[in-house]
């Protein structure tokens, strides 16, 4: 049997997918903004792919959807983390926010 497919939107260091990826869910794609955040999202998820994208730019997702045909997989879940709270530009910026 096949794993279910999963890409992680504002996937930040990747805690969300990690959750998807110890239950045995094939993690294809990880995509955020930040640059220290994919690399941690790498290093958690050897076998997916970072991409570097600002998905408020509607036309970034041609990018994902070609990215998804050029591997040939079937996206079964889409996952998005909720913003960090300290860190995130529509939030209250508290950089003291534990």
């Amino acid at each position: 049997m096949s794993k279910y497919t999963v890409i992680d939107f504002f996937s930040g260091a990747g805690g969300l997918s990690k959750g998807f990826l110890d239950a045995y869910y094939d993690i294809i794609l990880g995509v955020d903004w930040d640059d220290d955040s994919l690399v941690t999202f790498q290093k958690n998820h050897s076998d997916s792919k970072a991409l570097k994208l600002d998905l408020f730019d509607v036309n970034n997702l041609q990018i994902i959807v070609n990215y998804i045909d050029q591997i040939h997989k079937k996206v079964d879940i889409i996952v998005g983390g909720p913003p960090c709270q300290g860190f995130s530009l529509t939030g209250p910026r508290n950089f003291d926010d534990p």
